[in-house]
């Protein structure tokens, strides 16, 4: 992948099955971040969201009816990430709740 802010070559990624990551964590910590149904959305602060659109140049022309309040998709958040890019959290196919994340060396 072209995309990854790490190598994966050298570098993976590790839950952290202890800490688990609350919702009041992702208001204040997360940037961006995907649900299940692979939308993303992008924190405004303040407990509330705004669906990303396909091209950010399209950002200025974003209705009211694309803001959501974070508490309202936070069951179906599968993946968070901060503002360099970096995954923070994350939640396992077989888990229910998001769990921290870090990156380790192979």
């Amino acid at each position: 992948m072209t995309n990854q802010t790490y190598d994966t070559k050298r570098f993976k990624l590790v839950v952290m099955h202890h800490q688990y990551f609350s919702l009041q964590d992702i208001e204040k910590q997360a940037y961006s971040f995907m649900t299940q149904d692979r939308k993303h959305y992008i924190n405004l602060g303040e407990g509330y969201a705004i669906i990303r659109p396909r091209k950010l140049s399209n950002l200025k022309n974003i209705s009211e009816h694309n803001i959501v309040k974070i508490r309202d998709c936070y069951h179906k958040i599968i993946r968070a990430k901060n503002q360099k890019g970096n995954v923070i959290c994350k939640k396992d196919h077989n888990e229910e709740c998001l769990k921290r994340v870090k990156i380790v060396k192979k």
